[in-house]
């Protein structure tokens, strides 16, 4: 299937056009969706299969198996199912007409929401902290608990209004600003049954770590092409209290609407993956999102028995449990996008489906695809294939099973992989998006956008390249836990100038950096500072030496298109994101001087009492905070 095919379903589950009329109801959809075609189509109408309409509406044309009742009746636009005497919703056995197609139909929507001030302080602010959601060495026995909550806004679509619409914060640590949040609009969390065009909630993201704002949907473009569900999109144009907040990424969320357009049985159970895999330090984040009162995880206990088989017996194993066949078609797309922060990237990013009507067996699906098609991240890997995760690490290290996953990719190569089209789908993102930036924003897109197009058009040479001896050894390690332990606390005190970031630390400031680890305290007794732009971006340091160690503090300031600015005297929260402070433990007895720890410094307190940004003004203050052991 082509990039011309977009508009189909995942590969075998076909739709037929259903004769149905009236506004709403099917006569115009795009793409005609109505029942699927994995069931008999319904036997036409008779005459007696067709009520009558007691309320002086016309009646609807009737096709048996679908919304509603066979009459119009009042709050229908036609027989949609919305008012039926049985009390809405379809009949037993019937399935409703799909419009949701009409909420992705436009290029650009204009979304306009409204609500109190002090939410919107609240909700910007609200944070999934590293230190926090990360802290202490077991992290990934245990599912993420969301911080985020739910806010009453008024909400205005392209000119159609709703008031008592839910809004939240959205995002994990790459993705999280305050300035420009990333946010989900639920339509009927405060009015049951309520749809917008027959969507009740979708997500809205900030393209944070996108500046070509199409890495997202041309991602999920491709997946659908290579027949694996994957979110629709369309581009935002966002304000929140009469205030533009740019142009967003609209996409639906994977849940249960979602898995009853892709799967003829939904009611497996769904998992998401954020910094989990099957191992067991990573196996307890797995977050159950269907199926919630079911704690037993039985099917994720069989998926890790089934990894402790050895190479022998292990692709047997896992195939009862896992489609294999769709599995390698998923990894091959994570590899053609470069999904880094995937899967098969970074054990990150992910969905998995156990779909009942495939014995249960585990589908994977995309998410989280906005950092896609960037190739210059560290480590270098070949570029036929990424296997950071257990189940890609394990299954490549088995000849056979490599085969499968390499043709698979020839496979997806040959039929779904189509660069005029990507690269087409790039610039009519951008063209929709720049008459909504600024000439700056114009500017820095179609820079990104130029190298983003550039990778897809040799997306297919750089593949073969990396083949061209073979299939390529795989020789990095799994991904490592994200946890941060907490080993003690560490505090201080700067006084610099501004612009002298090049400059001897020692003779540009004065500090102190004082750390409570190792059951005693470590104060610095020579410690300089010194602050600037230089080449690099703004930031602070604080470099101090005890008892042949030499602690070295670096501060980057905040970028403040995401966070509020972090130049502001008082205290502020030193909470990670925004903050990202590292402080490096170095053995300077010998040399050259030997790295002996890194360590991240957080939820604590940083103040300024002095912030010039100005060449020789002063940069004065102090911190303290948690001092997290970095793996």
């Amino acid at each position: 299937m082509g990039l011309l095919d977009l508009g189909a379903r995942a590969a075998g589950v076909a739709f037929i056009i259903l004769g149905v009329t009236g506004a709403g109801c099917g006569a115009d959809l795009p793409g005609g969706e109505g029942v699927t075609a994995t069931s008999p189509a319904p036997p036409p109408s008779t005459p007696s299969d067709t009520p009558t309409s007691d309320g002086g509406a016309p009646d609807a044309p009737f096709v048996p198996g679908v919304c509603g009742n066979g009459k119009v009746e009042p709050g229908e636009a036609c027989d949609d199912g919305k008012n039926d005497l049985l009390g809405g919703g379809c009949k037993p056995g019937c399935k409703a007409m799909d419009t949701t197609d009409e909420v992705f139909a436009p290029k650009l929507r204009v979304i306009e929401i409204t609500l109190p001030p002090s939410d919107w302080e609240l909700l910007r602010h609200e944070t999934k902290s590293r230190h926090v959601i990360f802290g202490g060495a077991d992290c990934r026995t245990r599912p993420i608990v969301a911080p985020y909550t739910w806010h009453t806004a008024s909400v205005r679509i392209d000119g159609e209004a709703f008031s008592q619409v839910a809004v939240r914060k959205k995002g994990h640590i790459g993705s999280q600003a305050t300035r420009r949040p990333s946010l989900k609009v639920d339509f009927d969390k405060l009015v049951p049954g309520r749809k917008f065009h027959g969507m009740d909630r979708f997500s809205i993201d900030n393209n944070k770590s996108d500046p070509t704002l199409a890495h997202t949907s041309t991602a999920y473009q491709l997946f659908a092409a290579a027949g694996i569900p994957a979110p629709r999109t369309t581009q935002a144009h966002v304000l929140v209290n009469g205030e533009s907040q740019g142009v967003y990424t609209l996409h639906e969320e994977i849940e249960k609407d979602f898995l009853a357009r892709h799967f003829a049985d939904a009611s497996g159970n769904l998992y998401e993956g954020t910094a989990n895999d099957f191992r067991a330090e990573f196996v307890g984040g797995f977050e159950r999102e269907t199926n919630e009162a079911d704690t037993s995880r039985a099917d994720i206990d069989r998926v890790m028995a089934a990894m402790a088989k050895p190479d022998g017996e292990l692709v047997a194993a896992l195939d009862k449990l896992i489609d294999l066949d769709a599995f390698f078609r998923f990894w091959a797309a994570e590899v053609l996008v470069w999904h880094r922060d995937g899967y098969s990237g970074n054990s990150n990013n992910f969905f998995i489906y156990a779909d009942p009507r495939n014995g249960g067996r585990f589908r994977w699906l995309p998410w989280g695809v906005d950092a896609t098609f960037n190739t210059n991240t560290a480590p270098a890997v070949p570029d036929s294939v990424l296997a950071f995760s257990a189940i890609t690490q394990r299954l490549y290290a088995i000849p056979a099973a490599r085969e499968r996953y390499y043709a698979a990719l020839d496979d997806l190569l040959a039929k779904a992989w189509d660069p005029a089209k990507l690269a087409a789908r790039v610039a009519a993102i951008g063209a929709t998006a720049d008459t909504v930036l600024s000439a700056a924003d114009q500017t820095a897109r179609a820079a990104a956008a130029a190298n983003m197009t550039t990778m897809i058009l040799n997306r297919s040479t750089a593949i073969a390249a990396a083949r061209a001896g073979g299939a390529p050894a795989w020789t990095e390690p799994m991904r490592s836990l994200p946890c941060r332990i907490l080993v003690g606390k560490a505090s201080g005190t700067f006084s610099t100038t501004w612009g002298t970031i090049a400059a001897n630390v020692f003779s540009s400031g004065t500090g102190s950096i004082v750390l409570d680890v190792d059951g005693g305290t470590t104060a610095t007794t020579s410690t300089g500072s010194r602050a600037g732009t230089g080449t690099g971006a703004p930031r602070l340091q604080i470099i101090g030496d005890a008892e042949g160690r030499r602690y070295t503090m670096t501060v980057p300031y905040y970028d403040t298109k995401w966070f509020d600015p972090f130049t502001v005297t008082g205290p502020q929260r030193l909470v990670s994101p925004p903050a990202s402070f590292t402080l490096v433990e170095t053995d300077i007895t010998v040399s050259p001087a030997v790295t002996l720890r890194r360590f991240e410094v957080g939820e604590g307190t940083w103040t300024f009492t002095a912030a010039s940004m100005t060449d020789t003004g002063p940069v004065t203050g102090s911190f303290t905070g948690g001092l997290y052991l970095v793996p």
